[in-house]
């Protein structure tokens, strides 16, 4: 009672560095969660729609522990499920990373060709040498910005997109503009917090053609994830943390012309 007390003080009195401490305590338990995994277990992903594929020591503008243990984006598993049963032959990576997706689905979808963009220069590379790694790197092309012509070529024939581009969804993602939306998947992580009229312009513009599911984003439950079984509760509660200011909501769109 009287550390809850003094913690309560401290953060009223001096709320700058009782924000800057936080954040660094939760730096120091990531980073040691992160070297734990890795000694253990290695570069590997431990769990998940992607267990087993090796992985490279940096993660791009998420955490690299929640990927290890293959609880990131959770919510998402189901659809990757159904996603991973289909007969794609063209998936696109839209703000990919170092290639968690992409990378990912080229190791469960073995006759599909992945496209990967981001306009991250690290992010590119690391992408690159996370396909070299996981012997994928004949089937996923690495490039930068995605446009209007490309995204049309891609789509030309069936295939998934996945699209996480913080918020130009809303100006990429047009079937008026790129007719081959209209026959492919999609998975799309929405961005309200840029722009609240995302998800409602988005599901509107899928609404005549596909099969749409929202999906919500929500809390990590630490013992679902044996690898951390050894590791203190505040300890396992940051490493399946990822850090979002705000819920989040993806959209998991079946063009009916597909759908079972």
């Amino acid at each position: 009672m009287l550390a809850k007390a003094i913690k309560a003080v401290v953060r009223e009195t001096f709320p700058q560095s009782y924000q800057r401490s936080q954040e660094a305590l939760t730096r120091y338990r990531l980073n040691r969660v992160t070297r734990l995994l890795t000694r253990r277990h290695g570069l590997v992903v431990q769990s998940g729609p992607f267990k087993g594929m090796k992985y490279v020591s940096e993660a791009i503008c998420s955490s690299l522990a929640p990927k290890l243990l293959g609880s990131y984006e959770a919510e998402l598993h189901e659809a990757l499920t159904q996603i991973i049963g289909a007969d794609y032959e063209t998936v696109i990576d839209i703000g990919c990373a170092e290639g968690y997706y992409a990378v990912g689905l080229a190791l469960q979808l073995p006759n599909a060709r992945m496209f990967a963009f981001d306009i991250d220069s690290r992010a590119r590379e690391l992408c690159k040498a996370l396909a070299r790694t996981n012997d994928v790197s004949e089937r996923v092309s690495v490039e930068g910005e995605c446009g209007y012509e490309r995204l049309q070529t891609l789509t030309s024939s069936r295939a998934l997109v996945v699209c996480d581009c913080e918020g130009c969804e809303l100006g990429l993602l047009d079937p008026s503009l790129i007719p081959g939306l209209r026959t492919s998947d999609l998975l799309v992580e929405l961005h309200d917090m840029v722009d609240p009229s995302i998800s409602k312009t988005i599901v509107e513009r899928f609404a005549p053609t596909h099969e749409i599911t929202l999906i919500d984003s929500a809390d990590r439950n630490p013992s679902l994830f044996p690898a951390l079984k050894d590791f203190s509760p505040a300890t396992q509660r940051t490493a399946v943390a990822e850090f979002r200011g705000e819920m989040m909501q993806w959209a998991y769109m079946r063009a009916r012309a597909f759908a079972d």
